[in-house]
C-alpha cells in the first residue's frame, strides 16, 4: 500500500500530552468545533448534529486504514486561520466537501451540510478510502499568493504546490 505524508499537527498546551496520538487529534478537533462555535445551542438540533459528526469521524479517523484528522485540523488551522486572520477574501469551498459537517463546524466550509441535506458520502467513504480515494477539500481565495508565500516558509522543503489552470475561449 502507498505510505500516506500528512502534515504534523502542533498541539497547543491544553490538550494531554500523554495522550496517544489519536485521543490528541481528537482532542483537538473537539477544541476546535467549539472554537468555531457552529454547534447550535439548541439541544434537540445540537443532538443532530453530533450524530452526524460521529458518524463522519469513524469515516474521517477510525476507518482501519489512515486518520485523516492532521489534514483537516491543517487545513483549519494553517489555511483557513490564516487566510482569515491575512483579510484575504476566501469562497464558501465547493464540490463534494460541502457536504462533510466536520469541514463546516471547522470553518473550513460556510455551508451547513444538515440544513441542505447534502450527502457526507460524496465526499469520503469507507469504500472510497479502501480504493485509495482520499479527502479533497477545493478553497478558492482572492489572493492565494499570500497563501503559498505563508505555506512555503511554514513547510519549507515539505511544501509542494499543486494547482490546475484552465482556459476559457470561443470555438
Amino acid at each position: 500500500p502507498k505510505k500516506l505524508h500528512l502534515p504534523p499537527v502542533e498541539f497547543p498546551k491544553t490538550i494531554h500530552l500523554s495522550a496517544s496520538e489519536d485521543e490528541k487529534l481528537m482532542a483537538l478537533t473537539m477544541e476546535r468545533i467549539r472554537h468555531h462555535g457552529r454547534l447550535p445551542a439548541d439541544p434537540d438540533r445540537a443532538a443532530v448534529y453530533l450524530e452526524r459528526l460521529q458518524k463522519e469521524l469513524e469515516v474521517i479517523a477510525c476507518n482501519g486504514v489512515v486518520n485523516f484528522l492532521p489534514y483537516f485540523l491543517v487545513i483549519d488551522m494553517e489555511v483557513c486561520e490564516y487566510v482569515r486572520s491575512a483579510g484575504v477574501l476566501a469562497g464558501p469551498g465547493r464540490g463534494s466537501a460541502a457536504g462533510s459537517l466536520l469541514s463546516y463546524l471547522l470553518k473550513i466550509t460556510h455551508v451547513d451540510p444538515i440544513a441542505w441535506s447534502l450527502s457526507f458520502e460524496r465526499f469520503l467513504s469507507l469504500g472510497r478510502i479502501k480504493r485509495g480515494k482520499f479527502p479533497d477539500i477545493d478553497l478558492d481565495f482572492g489572493d492565494p499568493q499570500i497563501l503559498i508565500d505563508h505555506l512555503a516558509a511554514r513547510y519549507k522543503d515539505s511544501f509542494g504546490r499543486i494547482c490546475t489552470t484552465g482556459t476559457m475561449k470561443l470555438k
